[in-house]
């Protein structure tokens, strides 16, 4: 009896006028699981599409070591860009000062007209331009908390029109949805997209 009014509902949905009981339930688990593939299929349609609409890629970065040489003057030190003078050389060996990275360090960019993502690895930094209008960072931080990105660090500047946000964050683990089907690059810009299109369809 509290079986009934699901199983004609299940029928109605099915267009199953004429089935017993466990005809209705083989074909619910059929309908929702040619849903799921669906889904999955529309998932590699979006990344696929996010993939191809603005992705600009750069060489691995090696190991930094230099030599700082004092400069000749005050003028040849802003010239040159260099650092504090001393006679010391300047190393930075990336293996210490960056323990044991699951993923190569290769630099890529994706950006759209007010989103931009710089990754290297598990981190990325997110910059997002958006017109002044309350709830725009909680919508951002409940994307990165939707796909699992960790925020590092966050700096907000606003003025009367319009508010930059630049969000360092670290992939932590799989996404929830479909762990299977998403690398740490296509999580970055996934959620990068969406954050596009919830800030910016209205």
């Amino acid at each position: 009896m509290l079986l009934d009014a699901p199983m004609k509902l299940l029928k109605c949905l099915l267009s199953l006028v004429q089935a017993d009981k466990s005809t209705v339930v083989d074909e619910a688990v059929t309908y929702i699981k040619n849903l799921q593939q669906t889904l999955k299929t529309l998932e590699k349609q979006k990344l696929e599409k996010l993939k191809n609409s603005a992705t600009v890629d750069y060489e691995q970065s090696s190991i930094i070591t230099s030599q700082v040489q004092p400069p000749e003057s005050r003028e040849a030190f802003f010239t040159d860009n260099q650092g504090p003078t001393n006679n010391y050389p300047m190393t930075i060996d990336m293996s210490q000062t960056f323990p044991a990275q699951a993923s190569p360090a290769c630099f890529q960019t994706w950006f759209s007209s007010n989103v931009v993502i710089s990754m290297c690895g598990d981190d990325a930094q997110i910059n997002v331009c958006s017109p002044r209008k309350p709830g725009t960072f909680a919508t951002i931080l409940y994307i990165l908390e939707k796909h699992q990105l960790e925020v590092v660090s966050a700096h907000i500047f606003s003025d009367q029109y319009r508010t930059m946000y630049m969000i360092h964050v670290h992939a932590g683990g799989a996404s929830e949805q479909f762990p299977e089907l998403l690398s740490i690059e296509e999580t970055f810009k996934l959620a990068a997209g969406e954050m596009n299109l919830c800030l910016f369809s209205c």
